[in-house]
């Protein structure tokens, strides 16, 4: 009886560990960043009471306020962004996990993205527009992520990211060619820049890549049954043959 109670008492031991290992895990989570190292929004996104419309500058300091981040941009571009104004339809609240997709998707369409400028206990996004070429001072660099992260970008359309892709039976280097005159812009916010023979860095804002490394991807798998074209004999000028008698 006594062995049975102590087998008891370890299982209910492990049970309480467990429990308090998951909900440690669990507030690391809420607490610390997302998979693309974006500070997690705190709470729903609230509009003012009997608001018929909003400004950009709004949204983007709201973003800022529930995520703990700190903006630059220049002046000019905040002047802009308090003078673009977004009509409500509704004005429910926006849950805290569709803040970041709501509040980007009016800056993408507005040709405004954003980046992260710094991390750690004060972090810093960056917030500039290529079309109106108003950056913040500085360069803003592209969230380098992985490529199993590539999905996460569905919730972010204005950020900037950059992703390695390689392929299994596509030749990088032809599609850098194509897709340079449909991809790479002339504010070098956009860049497609082959690495290799199968390697291809791709950057541009976040929904815009997720699209396209989808539109690769499946074109790399359907290339995999196609047979590879075999190289030519060069064919040099022809030789001028004497003429027949008689002819």
């Amino acid at each position: 009886m006594e062995r049975g109670n102590d087998v008891k008492l370890s299982i209910l031991a492990l049970l309480v560990l467990a429990s308090c290992a998951a909900t440690k895990a669990t507030s690391q989570r809420s607490s610390g960043h997302d998979t693309l190292g974006l500070p997690p929004v705190r709470a729903a996104l609230e509009f003012p009471a009997g608001a018929i419309d909003v400004t950009i500058g709004w949204m983007v300091n709201e973003l800022a306020r529930l995520t703990g981040q700190e903006l630059t941009m220049t002046p000019v571009l905040r002047q802009q962004l308090d003078q673009l104004h977004e009509p409500l339809e509704i004005t429910t609240p926006v849950p805290a996990d569709e803040v970041y997709p709501y509040v980007e998707g009016m800056l993408a369409t507005q040709g405004v993205l954003i980046a992260p400028v710094k991390a750690g206990e004060r972090p810093v996004l960056g917030v500039f527009s290529p079309a109106r070429q108003q950056r913040a001072e500085g360069e803003l660099r592209a969230v380098s992520i992985e490529l199993d992260q590539v999905e996460a970008l569905a919730d972010h359309p204005a950020l900037l990211c950059q992703v390695m892709l390689v392929f299994e039976n596509v030749d990088s280097r032809q599609l850098q060619t194509q897709l340079r005159q449909l991809l790479v812009d002339a504010y070098g916010t956009k860049q497609c820049v082959p690495a290799g023979d199968r390697g291809l860095l791709l950057q541009a804002p976040g929904s815009q890549l997720l699209s396209l490394v989808r539109v690769l991807r499946a074109v790399d798998l359907a290339s995999a049954g196609r047979p590879r074209a075999e190289p030519q004999p060069a064919v040099g000028p022809a030789i001028p043959t004497a003429p027949r008698p008689g002819g």
